[in-house]
């Protein structure tokens, strides 16, 4: 009785240790827990931002009022009562412009320099003119700015009495002023407010003359603002030139089996009668801003070069920008050297006979181009003449190019005419153009072609030459046949009497395999066709064209 009482407990222990475990399949743990948290603020990055502002008569509670200064084209002031009068210097007159000041609008204090171009540079009048520039900081140092903080100053200009008649109906181009700003050793992070103490020293500021006299950057300079002032180029096939061969990248031949001198890296290039092999270097671009005006001479030769050339021997991988400059007459502007810009007589280096000594003309005929030259913001009151490569990538933006009569040769009035640049790639962007004559490119070879938001407004052919013969030479492009890289001509507006947005030197020509040439979102006036053949008024259709 006893054994199997025994054995109903262990039969119902055994069913109750099933039924636990079947009530646990499926089941999950909870165990006691418990959490904290917390959030981290966002992170938010500071604003640098730098302004520079002029005065524009009194709000209405008696304040001065200031207005943005900056792409605007400050104007000398005339005596209450006779604002209307045309400003025009003679001796003993004296005339300022608006009170300006540089203000701090961002959230960060700064530290900032001014560059004040043309004002001591080398035009004529500027000897007859006493200038007096109020303080705006060192020219020499940088200038702190808190948040909100300004800096007023004022500038404004005399005319000796005893200036003689030789300065009778001269100009002063390329007045300007530049602010630069960077970051300055205020604001603190988690350890100190000196994790920005090296901000700005990678920048340096030279006048053209200092710039030219180096052999070698300062450690760690990757940007620099060269002040070429009011420079002057006569004479043909005159040039003034930005840096110099130190600066530049190098060819050397090397024979076989001699060292290879540091810094240098074989080319494809062999002098098979010296046994040697052409090697050159590969330098660290720069970023070179240059500020001022650049004046020319009409060109008057028909042989379509010769040309007054501003020149940059520089690093090939460097990017040049032209800035809010004034362009005057008929130059070039180019990034394509062989050995030797700067002679100290403006000549160029190759036409030179004997080479200089320390100089070698290994590459002549195989130049070195720089990646980039871009014009922004730049008032051109002539034309861009070359013949050749020029840079990598040239981009036009936010440029005003004004009617150009070209007295030498009236015929000749394109603001931009380019030959034999196969190598070159061109955009030009939001910029505006009068003219009688087109931007011309093609002829001999060009790279690829953005022309996109800008307005052409196209005066008559014959305005310059009286011959009524060249009334249809007013198209607002023209391309000739050797084009090598991918068209893009869209969001242009063509005003006033153009014949029609482009022509075509050869209307039988065709694009390279794989290349397109597209034009599409121009607005045009009632009955001006897009595309015509060069000195024709009738619309055609080419095959190649979107």
């Amino acid at each position: 009785m006893k054994k199997n009482t025994t054995k109903r407990s262990l039969l119902a222990s055994v069913l109750a240790l099933a039924m636990c475990v079947t009530m646990l399949v499926g089941t999950t743990f909870a165990w006691f827990t418990d959490s904290a948290s917390t959030s981290v603020n966002r992170i938010e990055a500071g604003k640098l931002n730098v302004a520079l502002e002029m005065a524009d008569g009194l709000n209405a509670d008696g304040t001065v009022k200031w207005v943005p200064a900056e792409g605007k084209t400050l104007q000398f002031k005339k005596a209450v009562g006779a604002e209307d009068e045309t400003v025009l210097w003679e001796p003993n007159c004296t005339y300022d412009l608006p009170r300006l000041r540089i203000v701090n609008n961002g959230n960060l204090a700064l530290k900032y320099k001014v560059i004040i171009t043309g004002i001591n540079g080398s035009a004529k009048l500027n000897e007859a003119i006493e200038w007096t520039i109020g303080d705006y900081g060192s020219p020499d140092t940088y200038t702190s700015l808190a948040v909100g903080e300004s800096k007023e100053f004022t500038i404004s200009g005399h005319m000796k009495s005893d200036a003689g008649n030789e300065y009778q109906g001269l100009t002063i181009d390329g007045i300007g002023i530049t602010v630069y700003a960077t970051q300055d050793t205020v604001e603190h992070d988690s350890n100190d407010n000196l994790y920005d103490a090296n901000a700005g020293k990678d920048t340096a500021f030279y006048s053209l003359a200092d710039f030219n006299a180096l052999t070698a950057l300062p450690e760690g300079v990757k940007n620099v603002y060269i002040n070429i002032d009011n420079t002057v180029i006569t004479g043909y096939s005159k040039c003034a030139t930005v840096g110099n061969y130190s600066l530049s990248d190098q060819y050397i031949w090397v024979k076989d089996g001699d060292t290879v001198p540091e810094g240098f890296t074989a080319t494809a290039r062999r002098n098979a009668q010296d046994n040697a092999t052409a090697y050159r270097t590969n330098k660290d671009g720069l970023t070179v801003h240059v500020l001022g005006s650049l004046t020319t001479e009409n060109y008057d030769s028909d042989n379509f070069s010769g040309f007054q050339t501003l020149c940059f021997q520089l690093p090939e991988k460097s990017t040049v920008i032209l800035e809010n400059m004034t362009l005057n007459g008929s130059f070039n502007i180019s990034g394509s050297y062989t050995y030797m810009y700067n002679l100290p007589n403006g000549d160029i280096g190759h036409q030179q006979k004997p080479i200089p000594a320390g100089y070698t003309n290994v590459w002549y005929g195989y130049p070195f181009v720089i990646e980039n030259i871009k014009l922004s913001g730049c008032t051109i009151n002539g034309q861009w003449f070359a013949n050749g490569n020029i840079a990598k990538n040239v981009e036009i933006s936010d440029c005003t190019f004004n009617d150009y009569n070209n007295i030498g040769s009236t015929n000749w009035a394109n603001p931009i005419w380019w030959k034999n640049a196969s190598g070159t790639n061109l955009t030009v962007a939001r910029c505006h153009v009068t003219s009688t004559r087109p931007m011309k490119v093609g002829e001999g070879g060009i790279g690829s072609v953005t022309i996109t938001g800008n307005t052409f407004t196209m005066l008559a052919g014959d305005k310059h030459t009286g011959n009524s013969a060249d009334s249809v030479k007013n198209t607002a492009l023209c391309f000739g046949e050797t084009i090598k890289g991918d068209v893009v001509i869209s969001g242009n507006a063509v005003n006033a009497s153009a014949t029609a947005l482009l022509s075509l030197l050869n209307s039988n020509m065709t694009m390279p395999e794989g290349k397109s040439f597209t034009v599409s979102g121009n607005t045009l006036p009632d009955g001006v066709p897009a595309i015509v053949k060069w000195k024709d008024s009738a619309a055609i259709t080419p095959d190649f064209v979107k």
